[in-house]
């Protein structure tokens, strides 16, 4: 509901929209400043804990904002503080909840949980959420805010009650800065993992790049009413839900590499159909193709990290690329803007697909899938999953 009501509260206050689009910037800048520091935090501390503790901050931020909002004591610069402290607590629980998750559903039940995951997000966050904020937000300003309130801290409280203890008994080094030089190290000695993240940042940028131009794009090559932007955004939308239950049994036909070279090769292919077609119908199938292997790619991306990454580096690996992909996006979507303005839309959306193209075919074209025999060692020292094994009844395991 906050991506929707935070620049409808904002529009009340300013009219600017420059100052309207910083609302939702605010949202984002925190990753390029905490995402790195945050990891090492997830590393350290119980991920249990701090998802509760962190949802608990951003339900009282909400309960605050909406409280001003009530009393006509919100002001502008009110709602950007709201906004950077939703985003900070973001980059603690996002990589806190992908690092948890495996410890609470391991084995090959993993896929299956980032998909449910990934369909419950494109659900709530596409469809329920934005619509009903909206409305709620018509019916009275303050509402959604609260209703945010209360779903962070039904959230927190969910999380409180899972039992057990989810801290890595690893010893991890004290200077934060040494911790995160330790993960950043070991990325980069993983070549599999370095070429997902590589061709992952390659993938965030060039959707960034597309999504900034494809509403210039609708209303202007395929001379669509702005009405049937919203119905793509919403068609995109159903075809990343149907992707997210898809990934798993595609995983399963054509193996890990293969299917995220050509999910990642679906993407530039159907950004460069954009280019060579003002067709309608074949655009429309052009975004909703680009949106299912968007999905699928992402799926399996995250599965895969969780599989092979050692859990007391985790949350740092997990905030690199995210900081690499979150921090991209602002320079694509500026990217796609400069490309559409000097060489127009088709050599623009030309241009922005050749790089995932090149990332599936090229830079994973040695991407195996599977464990290095070193991620494989490391794994078979560790207990096979389940909500003690970081926890107090492993106080003396030792990991190498």
């Amino acid at each position: 509901m906050r991506m929707a009501c935070l620049p409808l509260l904002a529009v009340a206050f300013t009219h600017d929209p420059t100052a309207v689009s910083l609302v939702t910037a605010t949202l984002y800048i925190p990753w390029l400043l905490f995402a790195l520091p945050s990891g090492t935090l997830v590393d350290r501390w119980d991920r249990r804990r701090l998802m509760w503790l962190v949802n608990t901050m951003r339900g009282l931020v909400m309960v605050g904002l909406a409280a001003l909002v009530m009393t006509n004591a919100a002001d502008f610069y009110v709602l950007l503080a709201a906004a950077f402290l939703l985003g900070w607590g973001q980059t603690l629980f996002d990589p806190a909840a992908q690092a948890i998750l495996p410890e609470l559903i391991p084995g090959s039940g993993l896929r299956r949980a980032n998909a449910r995951l990934q369909s419950g997000v494109i659900v709530v966050g596409r469809f329920v959420g934005p619509s009903t904020g909206t409305l709620l937000y018509a019916a009275y300003h303050p509402s959604p805010f609260a209703v945010d309130a209360a779903s962070f801290l039904a959230s927190a409280l969910l999380i409180w009650s899972i039992k057990g203890s989810y801290q890595v008994r690893q010893r991890t080094p004290t200077s934060t800065a040494q911790a995160l030089s330790e993960g950043i190290r070991w990325l980069i000695g993983q070549r599999d993992l370095w070429r997902l993240c590589v061709a992952s940042t390659v993938f965030a940028f060039a959707a960034a790049a597309s999504a900034a131009i494809s509403v210039v794009y609708v209303l202007e090559a395929l001379r669509l009413p702005g009405t049937a932007y919203g119905l793509l955004l919403s068609l995109v939308a159903v075809a990343s839900l149907v992707a997210s239950f898809a990934a798993p049994r595609l995983e399963g036909w054509s193996g890990t590499a293969r299917t995220m070279r050509l999910s990642l090769t679906g993407i530039g292919i159907s950004i460069c159909t954009l280019s060579i077609t003002h067709n309608r119908y074949a655009a429309v199938a052009s975004f909703a193709f680009s949106g299912f292997c968007q999905t699928v790619f992402n799926v399996i991306a995250v599965s895969y990290r969780q599989t092979v990454i050692p859990r007391e580096l985790l949350g740092r690996t997990s905030s690199v690329f995210r900081f690499l992909a979150w921090g991209c996006q602002p320079a694509g979507a500026i990217t796609g803007g400069f490309l559409a303005h000097y060489l127009g839309l088709s050599e623009s959306y030309a241009a922005i697909g050749v790089p995932p193209i090149v990332a599936g075919v090229v830079i994973l074209h040695r991407f195996s899938g599977r464990p290095s025999a070193q991620q494989a060692e490391f794994r078979a020292r560790q207990p096979s999953g389940g909500r003690h094994v970081c926890g107090r009844h492993r106080r003396g395991q030792r990991y190498a």
